[in-house]
């Protein structure tokens, strides 16, 4: 699981490539890294220059979606306690796609 969080970060900073599918490759990129530091250098610029625009920095944005999420469970909640079949929850996705709860 650890490994997809990852992943998942270094997708919302716009370092995909960064993720490692194996132990061999992690080790391999590390090395690369460690033998590049102009490549260090241009990673962490771009790290940099992401914060103004990736999702991952995008503290208001994160906010928003919690409270819908929220107030969507509110509502499941409540329907719930009244008797009623809870509704499905649609979350839309940064990218415009939706997840069905």
């Amino acid at each position: 699981m650890a490994s997809r969080v990852a992943a998942s970060l270094l997708a919302a900073a716009g370092l995909p490539h960064l993720a490692a599918r194996s132990l061999e490759e992690y080790i391999a990129l590390a090395a690369a890294l460690g033998r590049a530091p102009a490549r260090r250098l241009a990673l962490r610029a771009a790290l940099r220059g992401a914060q103004w625009h990736a999702p991952l920095f995008d503290t208001r944005r994160w906010v928003r979606a919690w409270e819908r999420a929220l107030a969507a469970l509110w509502d499941v909640d409540a329907a719930r306690r009244a008797g009623a079949a809870a509704p499905h929850i649609v979350l839309a996705r940064a990218r415009g796609a939706a997840r069905a709860l």
